[in-house]
């Protein structure tokens, strides 16, 4: 939990750093927010169907893969969102 409270900081301040832009921070720090809303109104019936050990699994894995890709998009041959 502290992780992710760290990546909803952290993750729109890179943003703001390496775009200076405010219109991009604000759609990134959107959809930083958007899983923790969607966790909300969903996990419960998810946790129920999966089970907790699989929920959780799932989760880890699925907060992981947009943690992992911002090297890639920021590389020279990355995404064009920072520029």
């Amino acid at each position: 939990m502290v992780g992710n409270t760290f990546a909803a900081l952290a993750i729109p301040w890179f943003v703001l750093q390496t775009t200076g832009s405010a219109s991009k921070t604000g759609i990134t720090g959107f959809f930083t927010i958007l899983p923790v809303v969607l966790a909300g109104f969903l996990g419960g019936a998810l946790v129920d169907r999966l089970g907790y050990k699989r929920s959780s699994i799932l989760a880890d894995v699925a907060s992981c893969i947009p943690v992992a890709l911002i090297p890639c998009c920021t590389s020279p041959l990355g995404s064009s969102f920072g520029n």
